[in-house]
């Protein structure tokens, strides 16, 4: 499970999150009358079966119609500005702008862009199994409540069974692991939160309860289940439940529960310590099981239950040695155990005979994954299949060669990929491109707007972990305009710090830290940062911390704007402000307050604090989390993680609007956890860090949203 937010434990994705490997071309020569798509970006990917087409024209007086692939679009100002409603075909369209002058002459590619559509996204998707009779993986995500099936030929996803696929009965409730049971036509899913054992058809994806704390009775409830495997032979599931330490057959047609190990059964010999996930090695009639705690494999008799140590984490070799294991597959054919090591991102052969220890993916297979639990067999192909939940794709490597195959497909791409967290997101206009703070690779990423590629601006390389400049947990970036360069925060405990980066070379120097200029008035947890140009200083708020500190832009010393203290007692900020913007034309910062649902504005010369705004019925699930100011059309906008939404809040009567959520315009590409903001001004439109989805581009006129890059 990844962390995303400190208020939300949802596995993550979010977020593969993914180089666009594909290029748009817009071409305007020989257009009398020129346009330019303003949404969508020239790339990106939706879950819609539509998208809206926004955009201007250069010289609307000579325009009389305007049209993208064949549907006519509409103005209310004489053609300046334009937009239609575009049919999307499953797959890549490319979406071309045709227009028509007064002269009657007509230019059939005046602009275009692609966008791909998909059926669902993988947010969450960790663990699978293969269902080799219908040519597909399905993955549990857990942060979608379904089950995914992932084409193995073409790599396209589809949604078997969800809260609302095929209907609403039974559904699921934080799956944690899948087993094909092929003979009764359907899957078993450990549903972790009903503590139960789910039948899913695999032609409807209708759910039946085969076994929960009731059904068939009370006896030997499962508490935490973890994984799941079928016994075809003794007609019975084997399911690894961690909160008991047991292994616990489940009949495939009663559902009747009965305890084939556990650490009193059959003896007290060899007892489990953590156990995590289970494989069947039936031709020594054992399971074997990955115990965490006590850093071994275990093998369980399938007749008796009798423990026995099989092979410890040790190999012969670092390289070869478990740091912490996760999935298990045996590969009969080969004699041995596969087991895809979470930390160091690797697959490692156990034999079956000797317990000893064998690397297979050792070409580059640490570049390719990024967060990993589970691995499949796929003996037909002499491959393993592992689901990874940052790239959300499914990786193959061949068992022979070791080489690794991403067998989903993208538009988006996956080079360069982003990491497990975002901490923001900044326009840098000149370059024409957004720069992401990755807290997950500890890097500052690039996506190219015009392409929508994504490369390393800068990151650790060639610098030393005890350096100051080393970036351990980068929270926020921002542009500096005026000096030509971005600041970096870092927020570590032991190096909290802002940097100055080069937008060229991606060197980064530090502009301020407790040591840097001087001493006085330390800073850490640096949660969000604001350029105050007016004033040659930048804006910081922490979140252990209630205070507004000022970092002048040229020294570097730091001094406190607001504190609870500084002007006066006044509106105190409570225990945890997270985010920061700039209205210079009021002379004030807005700062939110998280831990009171609110909005405040700091006099940026005296200090002052104000309630600017506030939830008027606050629970704990809302929390803002990013703030920036629209000031063109007069409002800030606030992104709610806990609402799934965007926000506007009016600047004179701070009335509250939804922009976007899960219903305005409508269910495509839902935001999940929402974060940092960064405004595009020219077309109209934010750029929103979602640690699910990746990097969100949100039409300000329609609230649409695709991902531009994941």
């Amino acid at each position: 499970m990844i962390i995303k937010n400190r208020h939300f434990s949802r596995s993550r994705k979010v977020t593969k999150i993914l180089t666009l490997s594909l290029l748009a071309t817009i071409s305007l020569a020989g257009c009398k009358s020129p346009v330019d798509i303003t949404y969508p970006p020239i790339i990106s990917a939706t879950n819609g079966d539509t998208v809206i087409v926004r955009g201007t024209t250069v010289d609307p007086d000579k325009t009389t119609a305007i049209s993208v692939n064949g549907t006519n679009a509409s103005s209310v100002n004489g053609w300046v500005n334009w937009e239609v409603s575009v049919s999307l075909a499953t797959g890549i369209n490319k979406l071309t702008v045709e227009t028509v002058d007064t002269s009657g002459k007509t230019n059939s590619s005046s602009a275009s862009v692609q966008i791909e559509r998909v059926n669902t996204f993988l947010v969450d998707a960790a663990i699978g199994a293969l269902d080799s009779v219908n040519n597909r993986m399905l993955l549990v995500d857990t942060d979608l409540d379904a089950i995914i099936a992932v084409d193995l030929t073409t790599g396209d996803q589809s949604i078997l069974s969800s809260p609302s696929v095929p209907d609403s009965v039974n559904p699921l409730n934080r799956p944690i692991s899948i087993a094909i049971d092929t003979p009764n036509n359907r899957a078993l899913v450990l549903d972790q939160h009903n503590y139960a054992v789910i039948a899913v058809n695999l032609s409807t994806g209708a759910r039946t309860v085969l076994s929960n704390a009731s059904i068939p009775d009370g006896t030997n409830r499962l508490i935490s289940p973890a994984d799941i495997v079928i016994d075809n032979a003794t007609n019975r599931a084997l399911v690894a439940d961690t909160g008991s330490d047991a292994v616990v057959a489940v009949n495939l047609t009663t559902g009747q529960r009965t305890v084939l190990s556990n650490n009193n059964t059959p003896n007290a010999d060899n007892p489990f310590g953590h156990i995590y996930s289970i494989a069947l090695d039936t031709s020594r009639n054992r399971a074997l099981v990955v115990d965490l705690l006590n850093k071994n494999i275990v093998a369980v008799n399938l007749s008796t239950g009798v423990r026995s140590q099989f092979s410890d984490f040790n190999g012969s070799t670092p390289d070869t040695s478990f740091s912490y294991p996760q999935g298990i597959a045996v590969d009969a054919a080969n004699d041995r155990a596969l087991i895809i090591d979470h930390n160091q991102k690797v697959v490692i052969a156990m034999d079956l005979t000797t317990g000893e220890h064998s690397l297979i993916s050792a070409a580059g297979s640490a570049e390719v994954f990024t967060y990993v639990r589970d691995i499949i067999l796929d003996a037909d192909n002499n491959r393993v299949l592992i689901p990874d939940t940052v790239l959300d794709a499914v990786v193959a490597i061949d068992l022979g060669t070791g080489k690794n195959q991403i067998i989903s497909h993208s538009l988006l791409g996956f080079d360069n990929s982003f990491g497990a967290y975002f901490g923001g997101v900044a326009l840098d206009k000149d370059n024409n491109r957004l720069l992401v703070s990755d807290d997950g690779s500890n890097s500052i990423i690039a996506v190219d707007r015009k392409t929508g590629k994504r490369s390393v601006v800068s990151d650790n390389t060639g610098i030393s972990a005890t350096s100051p400049t080393y970036l351990a947990v980068v929270n926020s970036v921002i542009m500096d305009e005026a000096n030509q360069r971005a600041l970096v925060l870092e927020r570590s405990a032991s190096r909290t710090s802002v940097q100055t980066m080069d937008l060229k070379t991606g060197e980064r120097t530090i502009l301020s830290n407790n040591n840097t200029p001087n001493t006085d008035t330390p800073f850490k947890n640096l949660e969000d940062i604001a350029i105050d140009s007016a004033n040659n200083r930048a804006l910081l708020v922490a979140s252990d911390q209630p205070v507004v500190y000022g970092i002048n832009l040229t020294t570097g010393a730091r001094t406190i704007l607001s504190d609870n203290s500084t002007p006066n007692a006044n509106t105190p900020f409570g225990n945890i402000i997270n985010a920061i913007t700039i209205d210079t034309a009021n002379n004030r910062a807005f700062v939110v307050d998280e831990t009171n649902d609110a909005i405040l504005t700091v006099d940026l010369t005296t200090g002052e604090r104000n309630l600017f705004w506030e939830f008027s019925t606050p629970t704990v699930y809302e929390k803002p989390a990013g703030i920036t100011l629209d000031s063109a059309n007069n409002r800030v906008l606030l992104t709610v993680p806990g609402l799934d939404a965007l926000m506007a809040i009016d600047l004179t009567t701070t009335a509250q609007t939804f922009v976007s959520n899960s219903t305005i315009p409508d269910a495509s590409n839902i935001l999940d956890v929402p974060g940092k903001i960064a405004l595009d001004n020219e077309n109209n439109q934010a750029y929103v860090m979602d640690n699910e989805l990746g990097l969100i581009a949100i039409d300000l006129k329609t609230g649409r949203r695709v991902v531009m890059s994941r």
